[in-house]
């Protein structure tokens, strides 16, 4: 076998796999957690996504103290939830199924 790298096969598609992932990591950095300190944070439109619910609902979870609320420093407009509690949440609701 020569010392060239293969150009087909196998490597191609593996090559592709690892460009597609990096591509998608990429596209995935917008809806990355914000990072406030140690604790990470997440949007509540992003919330929503990831919790399979609405905004109603997680205003409801906020104001019962379930998840914990925060203004965004970058827009006032918007806030954060934290991560962690999101995790939490979901976890706990996929162990109840």
């Amino acid at each position: 076998m020569s010392g060239k790298p293969q150009t087909g096969g196998l490597a191609v598609i593996l090559r592709q796999e690892k460009e597609r992932r990096a591509s998608e990591d990429e596209k995935s950095e917008s809806r990355t957690p914000v990072e406030k300190g140690r604790v990470k944070r997440m949007k509540v439109t992003d919330a929503v996504k990831y919790l399979c619910t609405s905004k109603g609902k997680i205003r409801e979870l906020v104001k019962e103290g379930v998840l914990t609320c925060e203004d965004d420093p970058l827009d006032k407009r918007r806030k954060l939830l934290r991560v962690d509690e999101l995790k939490k949440l979901k976890q706990a609701s996929l162990d109840r199924d």
